[in-house]
């Protein structure tokens, strides 16, 4: 489990929400939300290269965090529920959510969102 880097609980969904129409045309501004963070990625790494493929002396170069940030990932390590290797996925994943919102910083609130994509409840 420590090599996965996203959990995500979906819920069932009824048949009616699935065969609905787009309404609300989610699908078009999401496709060109991860395609603007994908030239991001090109361009920061000088290669079709993403942000999964990152190795620990890039992350330490592009996942650059705050004070805040680095409390909290503190206690995730300290307390046992993240190791060394999710601690680099959750910043990689934080990376990704940062450059989604197009930020050029990883901020408190992507390293959050990050950790709740990695921290399961069992």
């Amino acid at each position: 489990m420590d090599r996965i880097d996203l959990f995500i609980t979906v819920p069932q969904l009824k048949y009616e929400k699935l065969v609905a129409r787009d309404e609300e045309g989610y699908g078009p501004k999401i496709r060109e939300k991860v395609k603007i963070a994908r030239e991001i990625q090109q361009k920061r790494f000088s290669s079709p290269k993403t942000n999964s493929e990152m190795e620990i002396p890039e992350i330490k170069k592009y996942c650059q965090i705050n004070l805040a940030s680095q409390d909290l990932l503190r206690k995730y390590v300290d307390s046992g529920k993240l190791s060394a290797r999710g601690y680099h996925r959750v910043l990689k994943v934080a990376r990704t959510i940062a450059d989604l919102d197009s930020s050029e910083k990883i901020s408190f609130k992507h390293l959050s969102e990050a950790l709740t994509y990695r921290i399961r409840e069992d």
